[in-house]
């Protein structure tokens, strides 16, 4: 537009915005508000990325499943994604397997575009996301499959991957 101020470039170099990819598979369900799954303190102690949501016509848990860990605890009883997939619709959905990127954070609430800076080069290269945004972070999850696509994605958009070190989850190794 003639005479709109353009707006400032996002350093994408900042420490907080970092982006790091997590380890679990995570996986996403739906249920209507009928059949809402028992949520037990247990389960967010057990899964190592565990998100609710509850709106007016269901709730939807999104969980990282442990390594090998082939089920997810829905109604205080584990079941199995195959059980899942032979689940009439009306039931309830799933979705997954997807990887998920964290974008390091804190995050400063009063940053504004991060999520628009960050989902415009996947926009342009046609990956999917879920996006779920906590308090001091957001996180983006992509298809398990396009997980290396989109970080090279990003990286060639100016973005810095690290990565996690898996015992103290201190970020050491960087990547470009």
């Amino acid at each position: 537009m003639p005479g709109s101020i353009p707006e400032p470039k996002m350093n994408k170099l900042i420490t907080s915005l970092h982006l790091i990819p997590q380890l679990p598979e995570i996986y996403s369900f739906f249920y209507p508000l009928s059949i809402i799954p028992l949520i037990t303190p247990e389960l967010y102690s057990k899964y190592p990325f565990f998100s609710v949501t509850r709106e007016l016509d269901g709730v939807t848990i999104v969980a990282g499943l442990p390594q090998g860990e082939k089920g997810v605890v829905v109604d205080g009883q584990v079941r199995s994604l195959i059980e899942f997939e032979k689940h009439d619709v009306d039931s309830g959905r799933w979705f997954g397997p997807w990887k998920a990127i964290k974008i390091r954070g804190p995050l400063y609430l009063g940053l504004t575009g991060i999520l628009h800076e960050f989902l415009t080069p996947l926009r342009k290269a046609e990956i999917n996301i879920y996006a779920i945004s906590t308090w001091p972070t957001d996180y983006i999850l992509v298809p398990a499959e396009k997980l290396e696509r989109a970080l090279t994605v990003l990286r060639e958009d100016g973005w810095m991957v690290i990565q996690p070190n898996e015992k103290t989850e201190l970020y050491s190794k960087t990547q470009r």
